[in-house]
């Protein structure tokens, strides 16, 4: 066969491992509806350890009734950063059962030099927490008895995540 054969098949074959890598990290968006706070919100699910990381990365803005669950398998202590977000964002801290335990507000960074090793800030749960919520800024201000109803979360239709 001819050598630009076997060069054009390694090629596809590379590409399409990974755009399944990208699938499976985070490319196809999960999201639920629910209620926080008893307010109907829409929240993009982050479960798996790359889609934490990832989180609000590069997007523009979020809307008033959407936002972005993490979801951990046991409640543990959990820290955010800001890095390659471009607005400021609420993030709420809740317990197994769904309740309000401490919010935050999560202020921009400044554009870093490429080579920096100044360290992202952390935002921290002061408690073990089982879920986090990130809504747009000042979304938890005045709502200090906050649920998260997590017993019903309807899941809807995934859609395919536009990149950067």
């Amino acid at each position: 066969m001819h050598p630009k054969f076997y060069l054009f098949r390694n090629v596809t074959l590379l590409l399409l491992f990974l755009d399944s890598i990208d699938i499976m990290a985070v490319g196809i968006i999960k999201r639920v509806r629910t209620q926080l706070c008893k307010e109907d919100v829409t929240l993009e699910l982050a479960v798996n350890p790359t889609q934490r990381q990832r989180g609000l990365m590069f997007r523009k803005g979020l809307s008033g009734s959407q936002g972005m669950i993490f979801v951990y398998s046991r409640a543990q202590f959990v820290s955010f950063w800001m890095k390659n977000v471009s607005f400021p964002i609420s993030i709420g801290f809740f317990n197994d059962q769904g309740e309000l335990l401490e919010s935050q507000e999560m202020a921009t960074e400044r554009p870093r030099a490429r080579l920096t090793r100044a360290p992202h800030r952390l935002y921290k749960s002061k408690a073990p927490v089982r879920y986090a919520v990130e809504m747009r800024r000042n979304w938890f201000k005045g709502r200090e008895k906050c649920f998260l109803d997590v017993s019903p979360l309807t899941i809807l239709p995934p859609i395919r995540k536009k990149h950067p």
